[in-house]
């Protein structure tokens, strides 16, 4: 009679749940990548933005202090990703009809790459973050399912081979049921 091992064993969910569990942790390592790359892309679109506001205090901060605001001067930033889509586009917008010290095309044109890889970088974690919670989901589901039959499969043993006959003691073992007691799930 095969072993308890050898009739639980589903060696298709096995390999599935195995190949889950990779991708879970495949997805998750990939998250934390992309979070890494996020942060940088921010930081040197950060740093770009900035430099336009100090060409702009250069050149309005004794002419036109009100000019300062559609550069957000004295603003932060980065308070959190739709604020920061905002307003480097809107000094993009602004760039294209003032000209600032210092400033060239070329960085404009740097200015306008670094907020598409920043955007880039912020979509890839967000979508690397999403895949591994869903992988991690299915895992779980998986797994579940896996526990669920070989609890079905203890009860159907535990019914036809009952607790009380001493000579069931050894098969019971193989299905991993206690050998003198009722199996409680």
């Amino acid at each position: 009679m095969p072993s308890f091992n050898e009739r639980l064993t589903f060696p298709r969910d096995s390999l599935i749940s195995r190949a889950q569990a990779a991708a879970a942790v495949q997805h998750s390592t990939a998250t934390k990548t992309a979070t890494a790359a996020d942060y940088q892309a921010a930081h040197l679109l950060l740093a770009a933005m900035q430099e336009v506001q100090k060409a702009a205090k250069q050149k309005y901060v004794r002419t036109n202090r009100i000019a300062l605001d559609d550069y957000f001067v004295g603003r932060k930033l980065n308070g959190n990703r739709p604020n920061l889509l905002q307003t480097s586009q809107n000094l993009i917008t602004k760039l294209a009809s003032d000209t600032l010290p210092g400033i060239t095309t070329g960085k404009v044109t740097k200015l306008k790459n670094l907020r598409a890889a920043w955007i880039a970088a912020s979509n890839a974690q967000d979508t690397s973050a999403s895949a591994a919670q869903s992988t991690r989901a299915e895992f779980k589901t998986l797994l579940k399912s896996i526990e669920d039959r070989k609890v079905a499969i203890q009860l159907a043993a535990d019914a036809e081979w009952p607790h009380t006959d001493p000579e069931n003691a050894a098969l019971r073992k193989e299905f991993g049921l206690p050998p003198r007691k009722p199996l409680h799930t």
